[in-house]
């Protein structure tokens, strides 16, 4: 089973990776941060059973960059290395989750926040417990009727 708090951990990881010189933080931090700064999250994607043996679920990986001072062009190349260090697959624990959409929007009350967003979904084998006795013998009996 894969794990938000694993999820979140390995994205974190990510960017810490590919900009070591600014700061990760949770979107539980509300002050005592340095600019600029990545705020992270993780927004789960709802649960189905899709049949008695799987489940299917993901969950959408958001970074905020805060900057110093709004610099458009410095975003766009933050979101051009993060497109690229998350590329196509992501090991999280046991499992390698496919990469979905990696966009962008800028938010804020004057739209001067970037805000990256990476999509996850997946499928999930469930443990499947039987109630009943496994059958050991099963007795077939055949008749004829008519005259053929």
């Amino acid at each position: 089973m894969i794990s938000f708090a694993e999820l979140k951990r390995v994205c974190n990881a990510v960017v810490s990776d590919t900009f070591p010189t600014i700061r990760v933080y949770g979107n539980d931090t509300m002050d005592g941060y340095t600019r600029p700064a990545f705020f992270t999250e993780i927004i789960p994607h709802p649960y189905a059973n899709e049949s008695k043996n799987y489940t299917s679920g993901g969950a959408t990986f958001k970074a905020t960059l805060l900057e110093k001072t709004h610099d458009e062009a410095f975003c766009l190349s933050i979101y051009d290395r993060i497109r690229e260090a998350f590329g196509m697959t992501l090991a999280v624990g046991n499992r390698k989750l496919l990469v979905g959409d990696i966009s962008f929007e800028f938010i804020g009350e004057s739209l001067n926040m970037l805000q990256m967003s990476v999509e996850f979904d997946w499928y999930e084998h469930k443990e499947r417990i039987e109630a009943e006795p496994v059958a050991e013998t099963l007795a077939v009996s055949m008749e004829k009727k008519g005259d053929n």
